[in-house]
């Protein structure tokens, strides 16, 4: 077995010479065969050597005897050793997590503190191939997107490594290694319980694969290896091909380009789903879940209808408009109140507001026209115009009468024939004169009232600038 795991580890790169080496020591066979491993290497690699053991408090009695053995192997060994016991009760209860999420933050978090207390370049674990076999096998069933990759050989981790020595083994190996070297070991009667999922897969399945093929464990492993070559292969093209797709990002939301994203082969299309819900930070526990929403997410985004919205597990919004597509973990509720804004313009003078800003001025000659071409800036008759002038957002019921078109439309209408994306409309400037009348809407449309003419001597201009980060979710 000795030789199998040291080639394992040369091969990987999973551990050098002169490295500070943490262990995750439950007080079970496999990571109590880990530790004696590691500690047979010591003096040969010049490993620094430590036990690490968590003490969650969920299985009374049987817990405390846990702890207790470590101690006393680490102490009989001549092992330095560090022992943290946790309320993992209160504080899945705080944190509104499930028991077993709560155990596992709660350990990695120690876990990260001891790394970087002792400058550790690596935390191995005593995963095995049959963990393996039984974790590829689950996520098939669950329909993970890579469930074929399995548990990772190593993965970064503060400032070091996650290793795991003994995944080219199988579990007969280690209670075998355990026997060979007279080691004892806990047995955590939770194991032989069906109600858990992996106990199952473990009591029923992985038992029939091993029938058919006694070393399936290096089967699965080999695939895993494979398969995680293609994966980081794939990774690293999705990554040059989203940069193109996004329009913007900043924390808590990404803003895409739908014809961009569409427009990747359908293998980064699904990869980049999970490089966005990663860089949201959903929860890694969650992201598994979510792929199964991955098929909702690309059909919302090729849908003929021009709008749409999902709402995913993990606080996760997303919301399309057009060429637009916003996944935000930020949204409010639905059916939040809208805030209206104002603000008065003065002329001359300027209003800045959230998205940008409208500048006003009086010029003594009709040199600024009427420009249609260019919705961005406004001219009209000064004396026809009743001030003072108010920016506002949209409201219920407006109207405009644009130029060259009998009549009024409804703003509504507008937004929606101008395709601008809905959860711009309240956002967007709308300029109004003492009257409410809507004399202009930036970019959009200008009413046919107070038109200059050749004879116009003064006349009112307006201008608008929207910042460039309105502009990048989706004018």
């Amino acid at each position: 077995m000795k030789q199998t795991v040291d080639r394992f580890i040369d091969r990987n790169g999973l551990i050098k010479k002169g490295d500070t080496v943490l262990v995750a020591t439950s007080g079970g066979p496999d990571s109590i065969g880990l530790l004696h491993y590691l500690l047979s290497k010591a003096e040969t690699w010049h490993l620094d050597v430590y036990a690490l053991h968590v003490e969650h408090g969920l299985r009374g009695e049987s817990s405390i005897e846990d702890m207790t053995f470590v101690k006393q192997f680490c102490v009989e060994n001549q092992i330095p050793y560090f022992i943290e016991q946790v309320d993992v009760r209160d504080y899945a209860k705080k944190h509104g997590l499930t028991t077993q999420a709560a155990a596992r933050k709660c350990r990695y978090a120690y876990f990260e503190k001891k790394m970087k207390e002792l400058n550790a370049q690596a935390l191995a674990m005593g995963h095995h191939g049959d963990d393996q076999v039984e974790t590829m096998v689950m996520r098939q069933v669950r329909g993970a997107r890579d469930g074929l990759r399995g548990i990772p050989v190593r993965r970064s981790f503060t400032q070091g490594n996650i290793i795991r020595p003994f995944l080219c083994i199988s579990k007969d190996d280690i209670i075998d290694y355990c026997s060979y070297n007279g080691l004892s070991y806990r047995v955590d009667e939770s194991n032989n319980e069906l109600n858990y999922t992996r106990n199952r897969f473990r009591h029923h399945v992985l038992p029939f694969l091993k029938q058919e093929n006694p070393k399936v464990h290096e089967r699965f492993q080999q695939q895993s290896e494979w398969l995680k070559e293609d994966g980081d292969y794939l990774l690293h093209l999705t990554e040059e091909k989203i940069a193109q797709a996004v329009l913007k990002k900043r924390s808590g939301e990404i803003v895409l380009s739908i014809s961009d994203y569409l427009n990747m082969p359908i293998p980064l299309q699904r990869r980049g789903f999970h490089l966005i819900l990663n860089y949201l930070s959903i929860d890694e526990n969650q992201v598994e879940t979510l792929s199964v929403h991955m098929n909702a997410f690309l059909d919302l985004l090729q849908h003929e209808h021009p709008s749409g919205s999902l709402n995913f597990p993990g606080d996760l919004f997303v919301r399309r408009s057009y060429d637009t597509c916003v996944l935000s973990v930020r949204e409010k509720e639905e059916g939040s109140p809208k805030e209206k804004k104002a603000w008065q313009l003065s002329v001359p003078g300027i209003v800045p507001f959230n998205e940008g800003k409208i500048t006003a001025s009086v010029l003594q000659s009709s040199a600024k026209r009427n420009d249609n071409a260019s919705m961005w800036s406004f001219a009209g008759k000064f004396h026809e115009l009743p001030l003072p002038l108010t920016v506002r957002s949209r409201q219920k019921g407006d109207r405009i009468s644009p130029i060259g078109m009998k009549g009024s439309k409804k703003v509504k209408d507008l937004f929606m024939d101008k395709k601008v994306p809905r959860h711009l409309r309240d956002r967007w400037p709308v300029v109004v004169d003492q009257k409410d009348r809507i004399i202009w809407i930036p970019g959009l449309a200008r009413s046919s009232v107070a038109l200059v003419t050749d004879q116009t001597q003064d006349v009112l201009f307006l201008k608008c600038e929207l910042d460039a980060e309105f502009f990048g979710e989706g004018k």
